[in-house]
């Protein structure tokens, strides 16, 4: 470039230090840039005044017209220019790298150069769009990666020259063979799309020249080189490939000025080979590279050549002879004898060529003979014979022959040219013009269609769907079919006619007839060639189509290749990581239905459409005719002569297939992961909107919640908003959501409305309830009095209203608050509900005034009533005086004549004298309101008193006359013959008080004597009367009474007493009262087997179905128990009767009934119970082989059970049924095969435990249940943990290999070896046992192998917790032994013991897992104990490895593979039973003692006894040495219902395993079944002191594992408890356990937690307990023992480990009062809070904030109608609390406490919120029997 065609100013080069101020700088400083319409007005400070501004009105313009025709916009008088322009980018697309986006660059810099048209015809591509395409495979490109696929190497690209420029020091001393050439020298600008001025012109956007962006390979760092010292390693890294800004070039060097864009930006001036610009093809500079290299290589190796060459000597290398030169010299001159002035220089040259290439042969010669040569020799022939024409004597001779012009023949090798050439003529079909215009317009049609495509790439829309996809591309390829089939063969034909139509006959005769002719002429190769040219145009249309098909379809697809088949989207739906570069093709929508989301195309479509496009295109090019039968019209040709195309398994067409194919089964991958995303709102979609609102207005919510359901639904709104996109890109596809997110969207938008619409008709109705009581008041307000009882209850009632009114104000006040819930969510709240509002608010007001106006009224109408009460008074004292003078009247009747008139108007008077009396007694009230003296009526009172006698006797005697006629006269079927004789008694005793009374009134005293004489006269017939009535008197006493008397009386309806005694039956009535005696108790008789038998005849069995059985179980219920129980004694007590005569065959039949029913029942639930144990067991496939006969017995007794079942269900009544001897022989028959086969069971069952002894540890029902799932394994995995210590789990693989064991903490450990469970179950767990105790003895044996080399802190996290714990104190067993004999025991504790121990509590204290904080804690527990133990023998000065204090200890040593526990004298085998995680027991003094006496036992085979009171470590000590010794320990709770048959098998477990067992309250067994355990204890200790293998024990020979043992542990004090025999006494040797250390165990166990202050701490816990124990109150629930101590310690362990920086002392104060608060009475809280206080000094418990759990707990009562007090809330968090650390647990408290709503309600509800889910049974003592 010229200096005057260089842009004004000069593009400065950037340097580190000012890079930020360069920046703005690059060829911008003092070029002209545009500015916006502030700039021109203000500075870039924004500090001076642009000028005189007029302000206008204020106004909001929206258009530039606006701001033209407003007179009073703000207008600028005067512009002053500013200092500068603000230098802001041009209007132009800017981009930057993303390495570093210090500069940018225009888009247009990006741009590649395309050589189009600008007017296209329609279908073909425009020039933006290719430019576009071309960019985009441009940046697809690598140029790394193009030249690595081409062999370039980086140390191929490097040259020692550029070594030595930026590396000097790195120049090897020695000379190299390769790359001491620049490449530059080699470059072929040839490859160059534009020229150094094009591409800076590329640049310049209006006017200034910007960078343009490339890549360079610039030289690396000096620090990424520096430690290279081969030069092939220097070559290799000197150089590397970083994104530049191409800053200007120099036209003099030819260097390209560049600023790297990775971070460093450093400068560099490279050549153009190094430097690919952005815009020009990365393929293409490839091999431009790959030519320079190429070409460098062979010009390196020709200078090695040559240069090895002039390097010979060439002594004894022959030469040309002189006869030679003397031709040559001849055939130059012509034979003239003109001499030759440098033809002495010319031989000289030729000898010397001559000569080397003599020494050429002769080195390609020792070349074939030695290879190590033979890359000398790698040029070609051309090479060489260039290199040879390059030559001086080349040249010369072409001087020479120019010189004398000599014309000379060139030697062809051809023995006739002019043959040659005229055979030329003959064979070529282009000898006339015409076929090479045929021919160029058949290339011409051909060129055009070679531009065509099957496949468009344009189709209208951005994204189309499927089907209009399949459309578009299927009408693009018809067309082009259409027209390759008519137009373009059409064309070719016409074309090749009009070019051989004038040709004539000849070669070329197209109108030939003769088809021999034909194909002998030169026509029939000339249309060969025009199809073989059409053939390619095929091909090259097809490989352009599929070329763009694949790019169409596959570039979409790119991001997605990569995707795994499991891929997951994640909860991220807005952004896409699988968008391309090329924009999506498909439009999909997403959809959901209640299964889930879905697209509106099926995904498997794409792939099929796809393939059924390319796979039609093509094959649709093989349908295109041949132009010759067209042509050649006289000439006859097959019909389906087509031309030849690409076919469908070509290598191209599979590659491309198989492409887009799998790209498509990639891209619909994250299109269903994206589509799972939404099942989350699956739940929302098919929600009920009216269901849940009328679920949730029916659950009756307070307005809090529901303002925070409607406020949930609000933000899950929102989040729906943020989170769900409109549209989402997924390679191809362009998916779009807005229908989904709209509707999800509305949805929870209508909720939170409907909510609030339900939220709002709540409110309205709780104010119309206020409204509605306010009128009720109102309306009761004025409600007018009618007497002054209603006035002052109407007084007394409005003292009433305030509280009333007060109560609704608290209401409105409430409502008025919860009305915020709806302004909150700026709810429009109708007009009718903001009048209510108000208008509630008013009432009290107004019912205050009215409140006024009623008390006037009502003191007005009080005056009224009061002027009305004096007038009553004086109108009762004159009716009193006219009953004064009625009653006198009464008085003075006498005429017995008249007694039913007189009794008439008795009656009538005194109702007339009980109402005067009645309103006496209303007016002396109303004058005790009125507030007057009362004025009692006496006189009436004593009127009444006085007539009282005169009534009781005229309606006693007009009663009596009427019944003695009724009874007498009437009917007998109509007397009531039970209320006769009542009826007259109490009559009689009336009449004779009468007579009493009226003794000195004679007259009326006559009218009761008579009625007295006529009532004694009919109470003797009265038992006459009765017995006639009784309804026990059948034909049968008739009969009797006939033969008696000899009356004969038959009972009609007509038939009265007064006609017997007429008969003269009055004689008789002896006779006829024992008859009706004897009838009336038989009647009693009939009338009991009646009510039975009716109670009965309803009576129903209850049928349910039973699983799946087909079949059905029968169930009587407790009521029918018992009525058949007393039915049964009442029958029996009935036929006793000496009364049953009539009925004693029915009574016996219905005995024999109630007999067979009662026994039919038992035996059908004693078969129904065992049907029901059996039925899944011998349903099963796997035991009905096993079993056989008894299969075979129980399918008999199942056909005859099922019969039985289904008679029941068709006559389900049960007296109809079950009375049959039949079937109570059938149902016993089917017991005793029942029997048969539970005895075959059991037999069977101890074959398996016989295999696996440990199986009897298992019940029958859980063995059962293995054994009946044989054939799956993982049904054996619940009932491994009574199989195991503390085997939970193990993992099956897919292929059932059993890999894994997981403790019940969820510790993994390794299985060494696997196993798979291909045998029995009881087979393969014994592999299991076997391979669990190889596993921890190899685990165990690694570990202590590598205990030596890792660090305590580190080897400790590294094995499982059993082995950490054995290898610890095997390491602490050594270390101790070598201390003692090396005399180094202290150093030992200082330097081991104790370090080691303050490394685990520093572990304890950080961030620990779950599992690793249970290893630590156990360790820990382990270790204080090494520590005390160790720190004793270093104060005891221990010097003997054989002392008592150190052998008395429990020591662990590693012999010969095998892990050995020793104590005293005593060595056991360790026992490799995992163990777990589980944790350790505190060792305390008492503990050693204890292990010392039980391991003294098992040495001498005995069993070990520990005895003493509750919470003394009886039986954890056991299972404690059991842990230590690795041995499973089974421990058995003993009760006096155990016989020694369980027992016994309990004992062949043991045997036959080599377990443990402790017999927890041995002695609550029974003395009889104690005196058969010690003989059988007896039997095992026996063969244990044998040493056999082998044993009988109880008739059975099992096998005897050594390390078997029994421990029993006793409580002497409780009652119950038997005294043991001697012979058991002897077998065990006794340990007494006294109470514990609790201060040492709380120490230890709080610093194993992580304590720092555990000893103070400790003390405090056991002192808070012991005052407690002492000033609290006794109470039967209150435990202040170890129990209660390990409690307290576990909820502070907890609490550390929740909130480690807690202070301690508050974390064993919240411990302590939380374990022991809810267990205290009210009056010991108070002592219990004194305690603590003092213990703990100014210690605040901090507050716990319960709020969900509280908030749950209250909203649960509230639905259950419960109070949410305090109290009761607080109680309900305390048990939740005690359930944490408690297994089981027992609510106490006096009757209608709140015991089982706290346990049962609000835990059953509140808890299952949000906190956990917990199954929890409760048990009401007085609601359980003795037996249950």
């Amino acid at each position: 470039m010229k200096k005057s065609d260089q842009p004004p100013e000069k593009v400065d080069i950037l340097s580190i230090a000012d890079a930020k101020e360069a920046k703005a700088k690059i060829a911008r400083v003092e070029n002209p840039c545009r500015g916006y319409y502030s700039e021109t007005i203000t500075e870039v400070d924004y500090r001076e005044d642009g000028g005189e501004i007029l302000y206008g009105g204020a106004k909001r313009t929206n258009f530039l017209w606006k701001i033209k025709t407003e007179k009073h916009a703000p207008t600028i008088k005067s512009l002053r220019p500013p200092k500068r322009h603000l230098d802001l980018k041009d209007a132009e697309r800017w981009m930057t790298f993303d390495d570093d986006d210090f500069i940018e660059f225009s888009v247009d810099t990006f741009k590649p150069k395309v050589q189009l048209q600008l007017s296209v015809y329609p279908l073909e591509v425009t020039r933006p769009v290719a430019t576009e395409r071309l960019r985009r495979a441009y940046q697809a490109k690598s140029i790394k990666i193009l030249l690595d696929t081409i062999g370039i190497k980086p140390e191929d690209m490097v040259s020692l020259q550029l070594l030595q420029q930026f590396y000097p020091d790195k120049v090897p001393k020695d000379g190299i063979a390769t790359n001491y050439l620049p490449l530059q020298l080699f470059d072929d600008e040839e490859y160059d799309c534009r020229t150094p001025e094009n591409w800076l012109e590329l640049g310049v956007i209006k006017g200034t020249r910007n960078p343009l962006p490339g890549e360079a390979f610039v030289p690396v760092e000096p620090h990424e080189i520096e430690h290279f010292t081969e030069v092939y390693d220097v070559f290799a890294n000197l150089c590397q490939w970083v994104n530049v800004a191409v800053m200007d070039y120099d036209p003099e060097t030819k260097l390209w000025k560049i600023l790297t864009l990775d971070g460093t930006r450093r400068e560099a001036e490279l050549p153009r080979i190094y430097v690919m610009f952005k815009a020009e093809d990365p393929a293409n500079f490839a091999q431009r590279i790959r030519a320079a290299v190429e070409n460098r290589r062979i010009a390196e190796a020709t200078l090695r050549y040559k240069f090895y060459l002039n390097t010979m000597l060439l002594v004894d290398i022959p030469k040309v002879g002189d006869e030679i030169l003397q031709k040559i010299y001849v055939l130059v001159t012509r034979n003239k004898d003109e001499e030759i002035p440098i033809w002495g220089q010319l031989v000289k040259q030729v000898q010397f060529g001559y000569q080397e290439i003599h020494c050429d042969l002769q080195f390609r010669l020792d070349a074939l003979k030695d290879p190590r040569l033979f890359h000398y020799t790698n040029l070609a022939t051309k090479e060489w014979e260039e290199s040879l024409k390059g030559s001086h004597l080349f040249l010369k001779i072409d001087v020479l022959l120019v010189k004398f012009s000599v014309i000379s023949k060139i030697k062809t090798g051809m023995k006739s040219f002019t043959g040659m050439s005229n055979y030329f003529k003959w064979m070529s079909i282009y000898v006339i013009p015409e076929t090479f215009r045929a021919m160029f317009l058949v290339v011409g049609e051909c060129l055009k269609v070679e531009k065509m495509s099957l496949f468009t790439k344009s189709y209208g829309i951005k994204h189309i769907t499927l089907d209009e996809f399949e459309g578009v591309q299927t009408q693009c390829t018809n067309n082009v079919i259409q027209y390759l089939q008519v137009q373009w063969v059409e064309t070719i034909v016409y074309n090749i006619r009009m070019c051989l139509r004038d040709v004539g006959k000849g070669w070329f005769d197209i109108n030939v007839y003769n088809s021999f002719i034909y194909q002998i002429s030169k026509l029939s190769r000339f249309m060969e060639l025009v199809k073989y040219r059409m053939q390619y145009t095929l091909r090259i249309l097809v490989l352009n189509s599929i070329e763009m098909f694949i790019d169409l379809v596959e570039t979409p697809c790119l991001p997605c290749l990569e995707v795994e088949d499991d891929f997951v989207w994640g909860p991220n739906l807005l952004d896409s990581p699988f968008v391309s570069r090329a924009s999506a093709i498909f439009i999909l929508q997403l959809k959901m239905d209640e299964n889930g989301a879905f697209y509106s195309t099926n995904l498997e479509q794409f792939a099929k459409v796809l393939l059924k496009l390319y796979d039609n295109g093509l094959t649709l090019t093989h349908k295109v005719k041949q132009v010759h039968p067209f042509l050649l019209t006289n000439l006859n040709f097959p019909k389906d002569l087509t031309l030849s195309s690409v076919g469908l398994l070509a290598e191209e067409v599979v590659s491309v297939r198989d492409r887009f194919i799998f790209a498509y089964a990639k891209a619909v991958i994250p299109l269903i992961a994206f589509a799972k995303e939404f099942q989350i709102y699956i739940e929302l979609l098919v929600l009920d909107v009216k269901a849940y609102v009328e679920k949730f207005r029916d659950e009756n919510h307070t307005a809090s919640e529901v303002k925070e359901e409607i406020s949930f639904h609000c933000r899950m709104k929102a989040n729906l908003e943020a989170t769900l996109p409109t549209t989402i890109i997924v390679g191809p596809f362009f998916v779009t959501i807005e229908q989904l997110r709209s509707f999800l969207i509305n949805k929870r938008q209508d909720i939170a409305s409907k909510l609030l619409d339900m939220f709002c008709a709540r409110m309205k109705q709780c104010f119309l309830d206020v409204l509605e009581e306010y009128n009720r008041i109102y309306e009761k307000l004025n409600e007018k009095p009618d007497n002054i009882e209603a006035v002052f209850e109407m007084r007394d009632w409005m003292e009433t209203i305030p509280m009333m009114v007060r109560a609704q104000e608290d209401l409105v006040r409430r409502y008025l608050i919860e009305y915020d819930v709806l302004d909150h969510f700026w709810y429009n709240l109708p007009q009718e509900d903001f009048e209510n509002k108000w208008e509630a608010v008013g009432w009290p007001h107004r019912l205050t005034k009215e409140i006024e106006l009623i008390e006037q009224y009502l003191k007005e109408e009080e005056e009224r009533f009061y002027k009305i009460q004096l007038n009553d008074e004086y109108t009762l004292q004159d009716k009193i005086e006219t009953l004064t003078s009625q009653v006198v009247q009464m008085s003075k009747q006498k005429d017995f004549s008249k007694v039913h008139e007189i009794a008439v108007d008795v009656r009538r008077l005194w109702k007339t004298l009980k109402d005067a009396q009645e309103q006496g007694q209303l007016l002396n009230q109303r004058q005790k309101l009125f507030g007057v003296p009362v004025v009692p009526f006496d006189h009436l009172t004593k009127l009444i008193k006085e007539f009282e006698p005169y009534k009781t006797l005229w309606i006693t005697a007009s009663d009596w006359l009427r019944a003695h006629e009724m009874w007498v006269d009437n009917p007998l079927t109509n007397v009531d013959g039970d209320s006769v004789e009542r009826t007259v008694t109490d009559m009689y005793k009336t009449i004779v008080k009468s007579v009493r009374v009226f003794a000195e009134i004679e007259a009326v005293q006559e009218v009761a004597i008579q009625i007295k004489e006529q009532i004694e006269e009919f109470r003797p017939l009265i038992p006459l009367l009765l017995s006639l009535r009784n309804p026990g008197m059948r034909q049968r006493h008739w009969d009797a009474l006939k033969d008696a008397t000899g009356m004969d009386i038959v009972m009609t309806p007509i038939l009265t007493f007064q006609d017997c005694l007429n008969m003269g039956i009055a004689e008789h009535i002896d006779k006829l009262v024992d008859i009706g005696d004897e009838a009336s108790k038989e009647y009693n008789v009939e009338h009991t087997l009646e009510k039975m038998m009716e109670e009965w005849q309803n009576c129903k069995m209850e049928l349910t179905p039973y699983k799946d059985t087909g079949t059905y179980i029968m169930k009587i219920s407790e009521d029918i128990q018992q009525m058949l129980d007393d039915h049964l004694v009442l029958t029996q007590q009935i036929s006793f009767s000496p009364f049953k005569g009539p009925f004693e065959a029915e009574i016996n039949q219905w005995e024999e009934s109630l007999k067979t029913t009662s026994d039919v029942i038992e035996e059908w639930m004693d078969v129904q119970k065992q049907w029901m144990y059996l039925e899944p067991i011998l349903t099963s496939e796997d035991i009905r082989v096993q079993l056989p006969a008894e299969s075979k017995k129980y399918g008999s007794m199942e056909r005859t059970w099922r019969r039985i079942m289904r008679g029941a269900r068709d006559n389900p009544y049960i007296i109809k049924y079950c009375a049959d001897r039949k079937l109570y022989e059938s149902l016993k028959d089917a017991n005793h095969i029942l029997d048969i086969v539970q005895k075959g069971l059991t037999d069977y069952l101890e074959t398996k435990r016989m295999v696996f002894p440990r199986l009897y540890f298992l019940s029958d029902d859980e063995l059962l249940e293995i054994l009946s799932h044989a054939k799956n394994p993982l049904a054996v995995q619940p009932h491994l943990r009574k199989c195991f210590e503390n085997i939970a789990r193990l993992k099956f693989e897919e292929d059932l290999c059993i890999t894994q064991m997981f403790s019940g903490e969820d510790e993994c450990v390794d299985l060494t070896p696997t196993l798979y469970p291909t045998a029995n179950v009881e087979h393969w767990l014994l592999l299991v046992e076997k391979s669990m105790r190889n596993t921890i003895r190899t685990i165990l044996g690694n570990a202590l192998k590598t205990i030596n080399e890792r660090s305590r802190a580190d080897w400790v996290l590294e094995w499982p917790g059993q082995i950490v714990i054995a290898g610890s104190q095997t390491f602490w067993t050594a270390g101790v032994e070598k201390g003692i004999i090396d005399d180094a025991l202290d150093q030992f504790l200082q330097d081991v013991v104790l370090v080691n121990l303050d490394a685990l509590r520093g572990l304890v204290k950080g961030a620990l897992s779950f599992l690793h904080r249970e290893v630590l804690s156990a360790l820990i527990v382990i270790e204080v104990h090494a520590r005390d133990v160790t720190q004793n023998l270093v104060n005891l000065s221990i010097t003997n490895i054989n002392d008592f204090d150190w052998i008395s200890q429990l020591r662990y040593y590693w012999v010969e593979g095998e892990l050995k526990v020793r104590a005293v004298n005593a060595e056991f085998q360790y026992g490799y039973e995992y163990l777990g995680n589980s944790g350790r027991l505190v060792i305390t003094p008492l503990t050693d003692r204890c292990y010392l006496t039980l391991t003294g036992a098992l040495h001498l085979k005995f069993g070990g006894a520990p005895a003493g009171p509750a919470g003394t470590g009886k039986t954890e000590t056991t299972k404690d040495l059991a842990k230590a010794m690795a041995l499973q320990c089974v421990v058995f709770n003993c009760s006096d219902q155990l016989d020694f048959m369980a027992m016994g098998k309990f004992f062949k477990g043991l045997a036959s395993s080599g377990a443990w067992a402790c017999f927890d309250e041995f002695n609550r067994i029974d003395i009889e079944v104690l005196s058969v355990v010690a003989q059988q204890i007896t039997t095992i200790q026996k063969a244990q002191q044998a040493r056999l293998d082998v044993f009988i024990f109880e008739g059975s020979e099992i096998v005897l594992k050594d390390s078997c043992a029994v421990f029993i542990t006793m409580n002497p004090g409780y009652a119950g408890r038997t005294e043991l025999p001697d012979n058991l006494k002897a077998l065990f040797r006794p340990v007494s356990m006294m109470v514990p250390d609790y201060s040492l165990i709380s120490e230890i166990s709080l610093f194993s937690f992580g304590f720092s202050n555990a000893k103070l701490l400790a003390n405090k816990i056991t002192t808070t307990f012991k005052l407690s124990s002492e000033q609290l109150s006794t109470q039967d629930h209150y435990d202040f023992g170890m129990r209660a101590v390990k409690t307290v310690i576990a909820v502070a362990g907890n609490l550390k480990r929740e909130k480690p920086n807690m202070h301690e002392s508050q974390i064993c104060l919240r411990a302590l009062r939380d374990v022991n608060v809810p267990k205290f009475l009210k009056d010991d809280l108070k002592l219990f809070n004194g305690i603590v206080s003092d213990l703990f000094p100014r210690m605040v418990e901090e507050a716990v904030d319960y709020g969900a759990l509280e908030k749950s707990i209250r909203a649960c009562a509230l639905q259950k109608g419960l109070q949410d007090v305090d109290e009761f809330v607080r109680k309900v968090i305390q048990l939740y609390e005690t359930t944490i650390v408690r297994h089981g647990l027992m609510l106490v408290g006096p009757t209608a406490s709140g015991k089982t709503k706290v346990g049962y309600k609000c835990k059953k509800h509140s808890f299952h919120v949000n906190l956990f889910t917990q199954f929890i049974r409760f048990a009401s003592p007085p609601s359980i029997k003795t037996s249950e």
